[in-house]
């Protein structure tokens, strides 16, 4: 799975983590931030990922 993938979900879980914390202690700020972190999750999908194991050169002739 490449890196990039790993850190969306990441931040994605931990997005959700915050907001079911701040809507269990009626925590405003709390929410915020884990709206801020789901969008920051949602924006990496416009980062273009690189393969973790690039091809390996052509052979020379």
């Amino acid at each position: 799975m490449p890196t990039v993938t790993r850190v969306k979900l990441v931040l994605a879980v931990l997005g959700l983590l915050l907001f079911a914390a701040g809507a269990r202690w009626e925590n405003t700020i709390l929410r915020w931030v884990a709206i801020g972190v789901i969008a920051a999750a949602f924006l990496l999908r416009f980062w273009r990922a690189k393969e973790d194991d690039p091809p390996p050169p052509p052979p020379e002739a």
